[in-house]
């Protein structure tokens, strides 16, 4: 709906300042993932609009993760991986959101400051059971690693997931095995220990 009615840049921008003013509170190491779409790059100087609103959180930058998609590149790439490179050198880590979906382009592992590759569910589901889909993620993995970049698996439902995925070398795992979505003080317990 908010795309619909032109909405989508301010929604995200909201968003953002309010992720950005509950997240300063948390410990370190705790990070913020914050998504980022092709209307917000489509703003004029979004880089510099978004470490202004870091800035005046009073968040550090490199506790800051911008997460996008290979669609979100689609309308603009170059000026979309200037943007990144911008952020980038501020300190922000940046995430390549659903990996092995869409288009799964090289140019855009190549020509993106990326820290770190996100496995859609999708190549997590059947894992453990299925031979040619422990043989893809294996092959992910090593290509991540040869590029020097983290790994996240998306969607992790099962200990016989997890098992695999430690096995293959993937860094952390979202999903629903350790928690649904949490607001962030929910958030912070956990990682606290909290029960």
């Amino acid at each position: 709906m908010a795309e619909r009615a032109d909405q989508m840049a301010p929604l995200s921008q909201a968003v953002a300042g309010a992720a950005l003013a509950g997240a300063r509170a948390w410990p370190a190491p705790l990070r913020l993932s914050l998504n980022v779409t092709a209307q917000d790059f489509a703003l004029p100087d979004f880089a510099q609009s978004l470490l202004a609103r870091v800035a005046n959180a009073g968040f550090a930058p490199d506790r800051l993760t911008i997460e996008i998609t290979e669609q979100t590149l689609i309308d603009d790439f170059d000026g979309c991986a200037q943007a990144l490179r911008r952020l980038a050198d501020s300190g922000v880590a940046v995430a390549l959101d659903d990996f092995g979906t869409g288009f799964s382009n090289f140019r855009t592992l190549k020509a993106l400051p990326l820290d770190t590759l996100k496995l859609d569910r999708s190549l997590v589901r059947d894992v453990a059971h299925d031979r040619r889909d422990r043989a893809i993620l294996a092959a992910m993995v090593a290509m991540a690693r040869a590029l020097s970049l983290g790994v996240v698996a998306e969607g992790v439902e099962s200990a016989e997931q997890l098992a695999v995925l430690a096995q293959e070398g993937v860094d952390l795992f979202q999903g629903f095995l350790r928690a649904g979505p949490l607001d962030g003080a929910a958030m912070a317990q956990m990682a606290a220990g909290a029960p």
